[in-house]
């Protein structure tokens, strides 16, 4: 089949048309920002927020039991360089690596190149 040049074939649509597809658009977008921020996603991201405000660095092993916690922490570090100068340390992370269940942690281990405890 043999198809006219592009130049040859004009569409115009009208603003109307395009309006859907603006909206869909905005929500795949909204709807991509939100993925794996579910409820428990915000409770630790706030929690860790706490930890950074206060100080109190205490609660960390056992609020880093849950994954979703670790995954938040790992966001964290990317998005907001006061917690990753805060709560970034080679204690933290031995934490975390002997926290986690050895299956659950072998992407994080073998991410940050660890085959033993930190010392």
């Amino acid at each position: 089949m043999i198809l006219p040049p592009l130049e040859l074939v004009k569409i115009t649509w009208e603003s109307s048309s395009l309006e859907p597809w603006i909206e869909l658009v905005e929500s795949t977008r909204k709807i991509e920002d939100d993925v794996g921020r579910g409820d428990a996603y915000l409770k630790a991201e706030e929690k860790l927020l706490d930890v950074v405000r206060s100080r109190n660095f205490g609660v960390l092993p056992a609020l880093l039991k849950k994954r979703v916690a670790v995954r938040a922490l790992t966001q964290l570090w990317l998005d907001d360089s006061d917690v990753l100068k805060r709560l970034m340390s080679p204690r933290l992370l031995e934490i975390m690596v002997v926290i986690l269940p050895s299956n659950s942690g072998h992407w994080f281990k073998r991410s940050f190149g660890l085959q033993m405890p930190l010392g």
